[in-house]
């Protein structure tokens, strides 16, 4: 009897054990998964960054240049 319930405890142990490493190797496989997003992710962000700062620099001259078309023509719409 003694014996039975040590194999039983050891199988327990067993089954744990193997459950616990497999778990690890899902938990390493999903933290790998998300590094790859997390490093995808900044470059995503680092790339939209600088396409607004173009982005707001063409509006920007393009304001400007627009704002003085429109100050030339009612200078020669005065004159």
């Amino acid at each position: 009897m003694l014996l039975l319930v040590n194999y039983a405890v050891l199988l327990v142990n067993f089954t744990c054990t193997c459950e616990f490493h497999a778990f690890i190797r899902e938990f390493h496989a999903f933290t790998r998964e998300f590094h790859a997003f997390t490093r995808e992710f900044c470059t995503f962000t680092r790339e939209f960054h600088a396409f607004t700062r173009e982005f707001r620099t063409f509006t920007r001259e393009f304001y400007f240049s627009t704002l003085s078309r429109v100050r030339a023509k009612i200078k020669s719409n005065l004159h």
